[in-house]
């Protein structure tokens, strides 16, 4: 939903995790961040956010501020430029309610 309603600006999961990923492990990249990326290239849920977790954690957990910048920088500044697209009166049904969104 993030990606159509920002018009593509936003990344999709593998993207977001991939960019934590090159924030996290620095240039040149650490070598767990090779093990990383391969598990993103699976079809494995688990794998993804296991590696999710892994990257959290590198980058000082909820409050690092290594992830917290991150977390501003890849996401924070993102417009929606169709903010209307989510509505359930236009027909969107979202399961769960607004509050899983």
């Amino acid at each position: 939903m993030s990606t159509a309603v920002t018009d593509g600006a936003a990344f999709g999961w593998k993207g977001l995790i991939e960019s934590a990923i090159d924030a996290a492990s620095g240039n040149p990249p650490e070598a767990w961040a090779v093990t990383c990326k391969a598990n993103l290239a699976t079809d494995k849920t688990a794998l993804w956010l296991s590696v999710a977790d892994f990257v959290q954690t590198e980058m000082g957990g909820w409050d690092g501020p290594s992830y917290r910048a991150w977390l501003k920088d890849s996401v924070g500044k993102l417009e929606a430029r169709y903010p209307d697209l989510p509505r359930r009166d236009q027909g969107f049904a979202v399961p769960g309610g607004d509050d899983e969104l």
